[in-house]
Parts: structure tokens; C-alpha cells; sequence
């Protein structure tokens, strides 16, 4: 997980929705002294994790902090349609994939 939120608040938030066995890693702003608009929080986690761009998926529902800079990486990106409700000037998040609940990641072709 790549968050912008403060630590105690992103494992707050992994916690009550039961999902905090599933991320081996969390990395957020105060971590690398960088927001999701810098590359730098996903390099940590791909550091972390010991993958490369390509073998990664970033979920995000905001296309500036979540996907732009994911893609840039060589990330592949799933844009969550139920956050952000302004997605660009072109009417396209620019992401790989597209979704409307967060279940439709397990029907993604990666």
C-alpha cells in the first residue's frame, strides 16, 4: 500500500476493513518524505516488495496521485472509478484498466 495519509492512519484504515494481512508493505509520505506525485514512494515499494515495474499493480482513485505517476514508472494501473469524479481534460484516467468495485480486480487480465 501507497499512502499520502499519515502511518497510524493508513494501518488504521487497512485494519478496520480486515484487509491488513494482504499488504506486506506500506509506504506512506512521512516514509520517503515524498507524496504519490513523486516517484519516490513507489520505487520504495518496489524496493521492498523486490519486483519490477511490470510485475506490479497500482489501485488508485485519483489519477494525479495514484495513476500518472504509477504509469510514468512502467506500473500497470487500475483506476477506481468511485473515487475521484474529475478524472482529466480528455475524459480518460490514462489507466490500464478501469473499475467500479474494487471486487472487479480479481477479474482483471494482467
Amino acid at each position: 500500500m501507497i499512502s499520502d495519509a499519515p502511518r497510524i492512519q493508513a494501518w488504521i484504515r487497512l485494519v478496520s476493513m480486515k484487509i491488513d494481512p494482504f499488504f506486506k508493505v506500506v509506504i506512506t509520505a512521512a516514509d520517503v518524505r515524498k507524496q504519490k506525485t513523486h516517484a519516490a514512494p513507489f520505487k520504495a515499494a518496489l524496493k521492498q516488495l523486490k519486483i519490477k515495474p511490470e510485475e506490479a499493480l497500482m489501485v488508485g482513485d485519483r489519477v494525479q496521485r495514484d495513476i500518472e505517476t504509477a504509469k510514468k514508472l512502467g506500473i500497470k494501473t487500475c483506476f477506481a472509478k468511485y473515487g475521484e469524479t474529475k478524472i482529466s481534460k480528455n475524459g480518460s484516467s490514462g489507466a490500464d484498466f478501469e473499475i467500479n468495485d474494487i471486487n472487479e480486480i480479481l477479474k482483471l487480465k494482467l
